[in-house]
């Protein structure tokens, strides 16, 4: 397993995003979803950009798979629509 992947099992498991919204389960922070800050983003970019190079000096580059790679994509467009992140 590479890295990359493992990285995202951990945010993945860690910080889960629901597929519908729950309502009136976590109050409203305008600056948090589901764990989710700006800061966290920003660590799990981080991470997911040094992970990569490590994969690919230890061949094994683009090891990501998709569902993991979706899951990335489905945290972000959430984060953007809430505000989090631009």
């Amino acid at each position: 397993m590479c890295v990359v992947s493992m990285i995202s099992d951990f945010y993945r498991y860690t910080y889960p995003i629901p597929s519908e919204p729950i309502p009136n389960t976590i109050p409203y922070q305008p600056d948090e979803y589901y764990g989710w800050t700006k800061i966290r983003w920003e660590e799990y970019q981080e991470l997911l950009r040094k992970a990569a190079e490590y994969d690919r000096l230890n061949n094994q580059p683009n090891c990501v798979d998709p569902k993991k790679e979706e899951f990335t994509k489905k945290v972000e467009k959430v984060l953007r629509e809430k505000g989090i992140i631009k």
